[in-house]
């Protein structure tokens, strides 16, 4: 299942425990701290651009209107371009903030993976068991600026396992010991293709 999952349900839990003991593998959590910062700084952000906006706009057009004769009768035409300009950014910087909300809304609670000896436990909603042996890649890829890279679990038994690492409550170093750990040094967190997770 790719993308986003719902926690785990205490009987799943129940049921999952004698495959994959909890004192005996790394709990992966959903976190909503990174996302709700980007949220935060991203509010700020179209306040400020907002005031600084009208404020920009004010003295650009007094001083037009004070040298209107040196920009003829058109004058006014810049004053409209430069609002026009900053209104733009204002509402991509909007876009921005309100698919922000819509992932923090998104983001589980609870686990959203285990790392143990046996393998990977992902999917919490259908929880799956995969054997190390069966996975061919653990990676950090894709995702766009603001949602950051995604956490890919390629495997032999069906479609990838994705989750968002700025939903998770473990940094990529720790993942990538971890994952090392458990797996005898077989698997590791590829961050080959990202110059910079955080």
């Amino acid at each position: 299942m790719a993308g986003m999952v719902e926690p785990f349900d205490g009987s799943a839990q129940q049921q999952l425990a004698p495959q994959l003991p909890m004192q005996d593998a790394l709990i992966v959590g959903f976190s909503p701290v990174a996302a709700a910062h980007q949220v935060a700084a991203l509010r700020l952000g179209v306040r400020r651009r907002l005031i600084s906006g009208v404020i920009s706009l004010a003295i650009w057009g007094a001083l037009l209107w004070w040298q209107r004769n040196l920009f003829g009768d058109n004058w006014w035409w810049w004053l409209v371009i430069s609002a026009a300009i900053t209104i733009a950014i204002v509402v991509v910087m909007v876009v921005r903030l309100v698919l922000a909300n819509r992932r923090l809304g998104r983001i589980g609670q609870g686990e959203a993976f285990r790392i143990g000896r046996e393998g990977l436990l992902v999917d919490p909603a259908a929880p799956r068991l995969l054997a190390w042996n069966d996975i061919t890649a653990v990676k950090a890829a894709g995702g766009s600026a603001d949602a950051g890279a995604k956490l890919i679990v390629e495997h032999s038994n069906g479609p990838s396992y994705q989750v968002p690492l700025m939903c998770l409550d473990t940094m990529p170093g720790t993942l990538d010991g971890a994952l090392r750990a458990y797996s005898a040094g077989r698997k590791g967190l590829d961050v080959s293709k990202l110059d910079s997770i955080w």
